[in-house]
């Protein structure tokens, strides 16, 4: 598009998209450095006056109502156009998601258009919390996606831990115990005395567990024994 066509051309006239693209985009290159920089200046300036003047509504306090109001404003620079508006909240704030079908250059000068309505809106509504807003944007073909944070997001609860699972198995009773225990279960179980109730040894088993003194071992017998009434002259 010429300069003398845009010239000539009055504040209502409807020109082509491509044309547009090519004229915004030259603009942009000299006065904000292909940054959009711009595109975002003049939307900032086109919603603040509208708002000033009553031509728009704002939520007080409320960002994400004054946007959805400003929705027919973001809309309006494209006449027959289809136009992708999506706004939810978001953890840290909102995300506005916009575009225009098939056109990624569109979608890209709609970005920035945005960001800088998104500015406006929060000057004017003055949400708490919003005095320090950042919008962070992304285009995807011909979906952008504006990422406005004004809120501090809360870290996440750590991972519940779990303590080491206990052995089921019953811990083993104590030595003395244990003894003392079977000692006292011995006898009814295996029907025999208990060591306790040991009877005691024989007489004569006393008397030969006596031990003996040096000198007091009982001579050796003979292999044959003497018969009585025979001395050792018969034999």
């Amino acid at each position: 598009m010429s300069l003398d066509r845009l010239r000539s051309a009055g504040m209502l006239e409807v020109i082509p998209i491509e044309d547009a693209e090519d004229t915004l985009f030259s603009i942009d290159a000299i006065f904000g450095q292909g940054a959009g920089q711009s595109m975002e200046a003049v939307a900032l300036e086109v919603v603040s006056k509208s708002i000033g003047h009553g031509g728009t509504s704002v939520n007080s306090g409320d960002l994400l109502g004054t946007l959805v109001r400003l929705r027919g404003l973001i809309e309006s620079p494209f006449v027959d156009t289809s136009v992708t508006f999506e706004l939810a909240r978001s953890p840290s704030g909102c995300t506005l998601v916009v575009g225009i079908p098939g056109r990624p250059r569109a979608t890209r000068l709609l970005r920035h258009f945005a960001t800088g309505t998104v500015l406006a809106a929060a000057r004017f509504a003055r949400e708490p919390g919003t005095e320090h807003l950042r919008v962070t944007s992304e285009s995807m073909v011909d979906r952008a996606v504006l990422k406005v944070i004004y809120r501090e997001e809360q870290e996440k609860p750590p991972l519940s831990w779990l303590p080491p699972a206990r052995s089921l198995r019953p811990s083993p009773l104590p030595t003395r115990l244990a003894d003392h225990v079977e000692r006292i279960l011995a006898p009814l179980t295996t029907g025999m005395p208990g060591p306790d109730d040991a009877t005691p040894p024989p007489k004569s088993e006393r008397f030969s567990q006596r031990p003996s003194t040096p000198g007091s071992e009982a001579p050796p017998l003979s292999r044959r024994s003497a018969r009585p009434g025979r001395n050792d002259d018969e034999s």
